[in-house]
């Protein structure tokens, strides 16, 4: 299982770390760039979500690659015969099997978090230092 950890950036989109505490990522953030603003970020593990498979996706999909090895004067589509019973349960084994797939790979998704003006550095102005 993942940890939290925390992370800086300068610009509140690009992340760097992970380091065990706030007071590490901070130090080190001022470190690689002290004239820019240095943010901190909690970084929690989330859920790794793989369901992306649904009967609309499904039929679409199947129909456009049949389509070449069907009857072009034919209107019905190859998928025509399969059922909404049918799509559903294909949906259920393609998204079970991207969990599977992701859980195998130890695949993981962080949520950054805590990230607030607080946990701000300010660069020094050149006139002050």
């Amino acid at each position: 299982m993942m940890k939290a950890n925390w992370y800086y950036s300068h610009n509140q989109e690009y992340y760097f770390g992970p380091y065990e505490i706030r007071e590490e990522a901070l130090r080190e953030g001022i470190a690689d760039n002290p004239d820019v603003a240095t943010y901190t970020a909690l970084c929690t593990p989330g859920k790794f979500y793989a369901k992306v498979f649904d009967q609309g996706l499904l039929a679409e999909a199947f129909d456009e690659i049949n389509s070449e090895n069907s009857d072009p004067d034919d209107d019905e589509c190859a998928t025509d015969q399969v059922t909404e019973d049918q799509w559903s349960d294909l949906a259920r084994v393609l998204n079970a099997a991207a969990q599977d797939w992701a859980a195998r790979h130890k695949l993981g998704v962080w949520k950054f978090e805590d990230v607030s003006e607080e946990q701000r550095h300010e660069p020094i102005p050149a006139e002050v230092a």
